[in-house]
């Protein structure tokens, strides 16, 4: 010590100690020789020795796939490039979920990050995501008539609409079932049936939709009752609301038509389809009228009066 060139050299050696080793256990002892002309030009070189180290001694990054798999269902996470991971939950390292060369995740419903770093070497790498998503399948069916509350017979057309369905397994709700894709069914009464479709797609996942159907009618009324049809306000001052039954056949010609009480029809128009219609009684005379509904399957007859 002393000034440049004046005085003695200085040396100073820095020793460490194992304090215990297992039986063929190895470790891995590193040294650096640094110089430097002052205490400031030493600890430079000695912080510059241990991060070229850290840089040598870092385990790689793995290589990590993202998944997608069916809800409620879990999966193997494998990563790449390297024999020995650990896996988190969190970028923070704080929840740690364990250490080895997989990582079996739980039964997932929502799509989930996990990080997963190497520890091959004396330094863990840094962390890697790797997302599991969920597979949705949109379950989708439609059926024919639609609305059915006239299925002629009874019979219901299903047509499946789920996109990427390869088996289908259909319950009907009258306790008749079917696997084809679009099946073809006839019930025996009427009612509300919850019909519920499981189709499985090409990743083995599967799902579920259930619809209510009502069928009201198994077939078109031959016999019309006068309290299918529902007439009002009666009297009227303008306007005279009428509801057409659904069981009605419209294929063929169903009139509508307002008598006098001298029978002379005052009004007369063809009916195309069941449900609420409504009558314009405008030009008319006040007084007393009938209305007249007529087909091939029955006549139905109602007098009101226009006020």
């Amino acid at each position: 010590a002393g000034l440049n060139g004046i005085g003695n050299d200085l040396s100073a050696v820095t020793g460490a100690r194992i304090p215990y080793m297992a039986p063929r256990e190895s470790r891995v002892v590193a040294f650096a020789i640094v110089a430097g002309d002052s205490l400031g030009d030493l600890q430079r070189s000695a912080r510059t020795a241990q991060a070229r180290y850290q840089q040598l001694k870092t385990s790689p990054l793995p290589l990590l796939l993202n998944d997608t798999i069916c809800p409620g269902s879990p999966t193997v996470i494998t990563p790449g490039k390297g024999t020995k991971f650990r896996f988190y939950a969190d970028s923070a390292r704080e929840s740690y979920l364990g250490t080895g060369s997989s990582f079996t995740t739980p039964p997932l419903s929502t799509t989930t990050t996990y990080y997963v770093s190497n520890v091959d070497s004396l330094y863990e790498s840094p962390l890697m995501p790797v997302t599991i998503a969920l597979q949705k399948t949109q379950v989708a069916f439609a059926y024919s008539p639609n609305p059915g509350t006239m299925a002629v017979d009874g019979i219901i057309t299903f047509q499946d609409k789920t996109p990427g369905a390869v088996s289908w397994h259909w319950h009907f709700g009258d306790k008749g079932e079917s696997k084809a894709k679009d099946p073809v069914i006839q019930y025996r009464e009427a009612g509300t049936f919850p019909v519920k479709l499981v189709v499985t797609n090409s990743q083995g996942c599967i799902d579920s939709l259930t619809q209510n159907i009502q069928i009201k009618y198994l077939n078109y009324s031959n016999n019309w009752q006068q309290a299918d049809f529902v007439v009002y306000p009666n009297p009227t001052a303008n306007v005279l609301f009428i509801q057409i039954p659904e069981n009605i056949n419209m294929m063929g010609m169903v009139m509508l038509e307002v008598v006098n009480l001298l029978g002379e029809v005052v009004k007369r128009e063809e009916i195309r389809r069941t449900g609420l219609r409504n009558l314009k009684l405008t030009g008319l005379a006040k007084g007393m009228y009938i209305l007249r509904i007529w087909g091939k399957d029955g006549v139905y007859r109602q007098k009101f009066q226009f006020i």
